[in-house]
């Protein structure tokens, strides 16, 4: 009798840990919770829609950080304020020959820059001052 009901009782005890630990009926899985409201991260519309966007982060301090080679406290900064605002960005690392490529520098380090997909492209952000370039081209769904 007692092991039948020491059995019961953690059978109970695992069906309430599962029911305390499980979402509640119709509500959204995975996104950003932001407050009280769930926001799933989309990507911006249109060019348009991502500049608006910059002309707003813009606004944000960077002086926090002194020096780019700081750029992944930039970035995660960066793609923190995107998330707060509904907004899919990523962080990728660029190669030195990319740097050379896009900065002009001879540099030996990698970089950190945030991108985001704007109708099948790839567009790069630079988080120490928003400015931004098509990266490679057409990205397959």
């Amino acid at each position: 009798m007692t092991r039948k009901l020491a059995l019961l009782i953690t059978i109970i005890i695992i069906a309430l840990m599962v029911l305390v630990n499980s979402p509640a009926i119709g509500t959204v899985q995975g996104g950003y919770a932001y407050g009280e409201t769930l926001i799933r991260p989309r990507e911006f519309k249109s060019q348009v829609e991502l500049f608006e966007y910059l002309e707003y982060d813009i606004q944000f301090p960077r002086d926090y950080v002194k020096d780019k080679s700081k750029c992944i406290q930039l970035g995660e900064a960066f793609q923190q304020r995107a998330m707060e605002m509904g907004y899919l960005v990523n962080l990728d690392t660029i190669t030195p020959a990319e740097v050379l490529q896009w900065y002009g520098t001879d540099d030996t380090k990698y970089h950190v820059v945030c991108s985001t997909p704007i109708d099948g492209m790839l567009w790069y952000i630079e988080p120490f001052n928003n400015i931004t370039w098509w990266a490679y081209g057409w990205i397959e769904y």
